[in-house]
């Protein structure tokens, strides 16, 4: 069975079942569970940037930073939690024209540290890509705001 990550997820009807679900959740675990390696980079990842690269080469451009642990700048917007309850926030664009990362903290004191249209660092686990969200990034830590 082929265990590459698609970019986008296939929609809830047609979502591959039983095994390949199950490998996913698992890396979603350890991902929850464990610091994957830090990113080497000096300067934070632009998540609109981040998200195209991995679009237009996603098989070479993967290994560079899949399981890295990545320091992350982006303009948050619709603070609060996600579909599953966890806190979070997401990363837009100027125009606010979509969500490019949703950015999942393990507490909901992040709410009172950022707001809508602040520009934010975060350091976080990339897990994978999903749409609407693009890129899913968990275990997040706030580094800074308006930086």
């Amino acid at each position: 069975m082929d265990e590459t990550f698609k970019l986008t997820e296939l929609p809830r009807e047609e979502r591959a079942q039983g095994e390949t679900l199950e490998k996913l959740r698992e890396r979603v675990r350890w991902f929850e569970t464990n610091d994957a390696e830090r990113f080497a980079g000096d300067e934070p990842v632009d998540a609109i940037a981040l998200y195209h690269e991995l679009l237009e080469d996603y098989e070479n451009v993967k290994p560079k930073y899949y399981e890295k642990r990545i320091r992350l700048c982006g303009i948050v917007s619709k603070i609060g939690p996600d579909e599953f309850g966890a806190p979070s926030f997401e990363f837009t664009d100027a125009e606010k024209k979509r969500c490019y990362a949703l950015v999942v903290f393990p507490t909901k004191d992040v709410y009172d540290m950022v707001k809508t249209g602040d520009r934010a660092e975060i350091i976080g686990n990339i897990v994978f890509i999903r749409e609407p969200y693009g890129l899913v990034v968990k275990r997040c830590e706030l580094l800074g705001v308006n930086v």
